[in-house]
């Protein structure tokens, strides 16, 4: 059996001929590059794509490769797969552009919604959170009490609450040691509306149910996916404009339908620009 020829280091080689066994429903890794830049989805899906970008070679192995196919009339020859993957590769300029633009527009909508959804969850806790009657009344009483606090302690009178100064005044304790100022709050208004439950105001939290759910959610984190998804569009964007410009220097008739590739690329690249942005506006 005639061995195969290595160029790029036989431990990693190994690793990437294993992981493109998921992509062995394509004849060719040139079928598999042509698959990727026209975004098809027969066979191909995110978490595939996302794998494949782990695969993607670096511009000294690139270099090696077309170093040793150069002038050759079957280049591919001899070569191991992960070799003839990245010969693949070479042939398609900008590829990992075009990969990234690929996995982008299959992740969008799933991580937009998300995205979505956990900013509609903060936005209606702190609706509830603001119109709370019941939790307006407590904080009412937290205040008055804090009040007579401050008076005996010759501290100027508040006319509202912080949180901050709510922490403060919860880890309050009287004379005991132990009763804190929230216990002896949520004791007066339980005396005070005893049998009035309806008009009580110590079960404010039925008036905010997506406040529980809501403190779950960092907005860090969406600040940040946010952030993501808007860079992502502007990679998008420059691949678009790169291919565009590229595209006006094709000859019509070249090798492995590069042109028609290139249109295919451009067109479903632009069509979801156009409806991404219109989904991250409504954000």
């Amino acid at each position: 059996k005639k061995q195969e020829i290595r160029l790029i280091d036989v431990k990693r080689g190994n690793n990437i001929a294993i992981s493109l066994a998921q992509f062995r429903s394509f004849n060719t890794y040139d079928g598999l590059c042509h698959a990727v830049v026209r975004q098809d989805t027969t066979k191909l899906d995110a978490e595939k794509l996302q794998n494949m970008q782990l695969l993607l070679p670096t511009k000294a192995e690139l270099n090696l490769v077309t170093k040793h196919s150069s002038g050759q009339t079957n280049p591919e020859d001899g070569l191991g797969s992960a070799e003839r993957f990245f010969l693949s590769i070479s042939r398609v300029p900008r590829f990992s552009s075009k990969l990234h633009t690929f996995v982008y527009k299959l992740q969008f909508t799933e991580q937009r919604d998300s995205m979505l959804k956990s900013i509609t969850l903060l936005h209606n806790a702190c609706v509830q959170v603001v119109n709370s009657r019941k939790l307006a009344g407590m904080l009412k009483k937290i205040l008055a009490v804090g009040n007579l606090m401050n008076e005996s302690a010759g501290t100027k009178k508040a006319v509202g609450i912080t949180v901050d100064s709510l922490l403060k005044t919860a880890d309050k304790r009287g004379r005991d040691g132990k009763t804190s100022v929230l216990d002896h709050v949520v004791a007066r208004a339980m005396k005070q509306n005893e049998g009035q439950q309806e008009d009580c105001d110590i079960d404010f939290w039925v008036d905010m149910p997506s406040v529980q759910d809501a403190v779950r959610i960092d907005l860090k984190d969406c600040r940040a996916l946010f952030c993501e998804l808007r860079s992502g569009l502007e990679r998008v964007k420059s691949a678009v404009a790169d291919e565009t410009l590229s595209l006006e220097k094709i000859e019509d008739h070249t090798e492995n339908g590069t042109r028609d590739d290139s249109a295919t690329f451009i067109e479903k690249s632009s069509t979801f620009l156009k409806q991404a942005s219109a989904m991250m506006e409504d954000v």
